[in-house]
C-alpha cells in the first residue's frame, strides 16, 4: 500500500527519512507479521513533515554555517527518521529538541568565537586546538555546550587546550622581557 502511495515521493526531508528506513528493511518484521506499524509511521511521517521542515529551516536560518558540520548532519538523519516525533507531536515551537539544539549550535559557534579571539595566528593549527574545534563540529562537546559561558575560554576543557599554548606564549614573552634582550637577543654565534 505504501509504495503504490503518490505521497511518498514527497521531498520533504522526514518523507525522505522514512523512505530511506522502509528500503533498509526497518520494517520488515512488520510487514511479514502485518501488524501495520508501517502504514502508522508512515501516517506519523506525513503528519510530522511539516513541523520537520520547519525546524530545519529555522536552523539554517540562524547557524547556516554550522549546517555542514558533522553534529548537524546526525541531528538531520536522526530528524528525519522519526527519532524526535513524540516530541514534535505539540509543535515545531515547543519541541523541546528544537531548543536544545538552538542551545548547543549557539554555544559551539560562540566557542569557536572566543578560541578566535584568544590565540594567534600562529596558533590556530596546534593538534590540541585542531582537537577542539573537530570534537565541538562533531558533537563530542554537546554535554558541555548546554550551559552558555561569558568566555568559553575559561571553561574547563578549554582551559586544557589552551594551558599548553599560553605556557608556550608567555615563556616567550618572558625571553623578549629578559635582560639579555635589552640590547636584543644574543647573535648567535
Amino acid at each position: 500500500k505504501i509504495a503504490a502511495d503518490h505521497r511518498l515521493c514527497d521531498e520533504r526531508q522526514r518523507v525522505q527519512g522514512f523512505r530511506q528506513q522502509l528500503e533498509s528493511g526497518s520494517f520488515d518484521t512488520a510487514l511479514v507479521n502485518g501488524q501495520g506499524a508501517e502504514l502508522q509511521a508512515f501516517r506519523k511521517c506525513l503528519q510530522l513533515a511539516p513541523a520537520c521542515e520547519y525546524i530545519l529551516a529555522k536552523l539554517n536560518e540562524h547557524f547556516e554555517t554550522q549546517k555542514d558540520w558533522p553534529r548537524s548532519q546526525k541531528f538531520l538523519r536522526r530528524l528525519c527518521c522519526g527519532e524526535f516525533d513524540d516530541d514534535l507531536e505539540g509543535g515545531p515551537e515547543v519541541a523541546s529538541i528544537y531548543k536544545h539544539e538552538c542551545r548547543v549550535r549557539g554555544n559551539a559557534g560562540e566557542l569557536l568565537c572566543h578560541l578566535h579571539t584568544a590565540l594567534l595566528p600562529t596558533e590556530y593549527h596546534a593538534d590540541s586546538v585542531r582537537q577542539l574545534v573537530h570534537d565541538c563540529m562533531s558533537g563530542k562537546l554537546d554535554s558541555c555546550l548546554m550551559e552558555p559561558h561569558e568566555d568559553w575560554t575559561q571553561a574547563d576543557f578549554v582551559k586544557k587546550c589552551l594551558e599548553p599554548l599560553l605556557s608556550i606564549r608567555s615563556k616567550c614573552v618572558r625571553a623578549v622581557a629578559s635582560p639579555q634582550a635589552e640590547g636584543g637577543l644574543p647573535r648567535p654565534t
